[in-house]
């Protein structure tokens, strides 16, 4: 069976009237080692919230298999111990059966530096698509267990 490819990876979060930009996108290049935030374009897109308040969106793309793969690895050596115990009991929750995978962090705590996975919330959310004909979660497993995201 060939290698399934890494396709795409996917970050983006809200920057609430209260918050600071800078400390937002700073929040995001936790997610990301220096090498692939300095190649990384991030989008900005104006958006109205409640009662018409100004919100943004930050969205980081990346497409470049070496980057992803630098990327997950990087998450992979940022979260916890208990995060990657919670993301192996929990895999197929994160998983779309499309060759999808979804994560989020803590927004508050990826300000401070730190990656942990969060449930709901301000979050900084992830996706990273897959390709190849055969991929399913047993080969998702394998990747995530290689980029030591369990």
């Amino acid at each position: 069976m060939p290698e399934p490819g890494l396709t795409s990876f996917s970050a983006n979060t809200f920057v609430h009237a209260t918050e600071s930009e800078e400390k937002v996108l700073n929040a995001i290049k936790t997610l990301l080692n220096e090498e692939v935030w300095e190649a990384a374009q991030v989008k900005r897109k104006l958006l109205k919230g409640h009662f018409q308040n100004p919100l943004i969106r930050f969205t980081v793309t990346l497409h470049d298999r070496s980057f992803i793969a630098q990327t997950l690895q990087f998450i992979g050596t940022q979260i916890s111990t208990l995060d990657r115990k919670y993301l192996r009991q929990n895999l197929d929750l994160h998983y779309d059966g499309k060759r999808q995978l979804f994560l989020r962090f803590d927004k508050q705590a990826a300000a401070q530096g730190a990656l942990r996975f969060i449930k709901q919330g301000d979050s900084i959310r992830c996706s990273v698509k897959f390709s190849g004909q055969h991929f399913n979660i047993n080969t998702l497993r394998e990747l995530c267990q290689r980029f030591n995201l369990l």
